[in-house]
């Protein structure tokens, strides 16, 4: 009975997000490498604007909720359905979007996405290799499925169509596309959509590949566990 009842909770989502995210409700850090002690000390309490990227649970290791209880207003993308009903639950008054983000526009506006089958697992991802390597190094199986999918283009133009501006800060947490999504980004002519700050996440050691992409338009200020700061560069 007690295997059954683990099985059961290891396999279905929603009992262990809820469970998750209420217990690190009343943290005042509830990210995984202390983003928030590192955030805290360059942005200051002020009604700013940010787009997040991978937005995964609404308070179990969130960037984004650092901000919110800031008093900032932004917009969370995560092509995982799962995660609708916990943003409901725990940021009701906060825009979710369920979709993926990709570098470039997909002409039937969905993209192929590789979900990792342990539950609410933060490992699932738009690059199949890397869903393979987080499968072959832990054991968990992974399923492919299309997803609804939207540009990273496409979101800044949303963005600044909706708000006259571009968003302050942009976080991206999109395991292993990180870079491809920076790339975009950095190939834009035009500058004045683009966010002022970005927070990401790098995986695989990649930080001198993220830093020369941005390095045109963009530089390093910080870093704090896998993710790295970076600053527009004022012209």
């Amino acid at each position: 009975m007690i295997q059954k009842i683990r099985k059961l909770i290891r396999t279905h989502t929603i009992l262990p997000g809820l469970l998750r995210n209420l217990i690190f409700l009343f943290k005042s850090d509830p990210t995984q490498c202390g983003e928030h002690e590192f955030l805290a000390k360059i942005f200051p309490i002020g009604q700013k604007t940010y787009i997040e990227l991978g937005a995964y649970h609404p308070v179990y290791f969130s960037n984004s909720i650092y901000f919110r209880r800031k008093g900032w207003a932004g917009i969370s993308y995560d092509p995982n359905s799962d995660f609708i009903i916990l943003w409901r639950i725990f940021r009701r008054g906060d825009k979710f979007v369920n979709s993926a983000v990709t570098p470039q526009k997909q002409k039937t506006g969905n993209s192929l996405f590789f979900f990792m089958e342990r539950g609410v697992d933060g490992t699932s991802s738009l690059v199949e290799t890397h869903a393979a390597g987080h499968s072959k190094k832990f054991g968990i199986k992974y399923r492919s499925e299309y997803v609804v999918s939207i540009s990273i283009g496409e979101i800044l133009d949303n963005f600044f169509k909706e708000t006259s501006h571009p968003p302050d800060l942009l976080l991206m947490d999109v395991e292993g596309m990180d870079n491809a999504l920076l790339q975009s980004m950095c190939s834009f002519r035009d500058v004045s959509k683009l966010p002022k700050w970005i927070f990401m996440e790098v995986l695989d050691g990649k930080f001198e590949e993220a830093i020369l992409i941005s390095s045109e338009k963009y530089e390093l200020v910080g870093s704090v566990g896998p993710n790295i700061l970076l600053s527009l560069i004022s012209r």
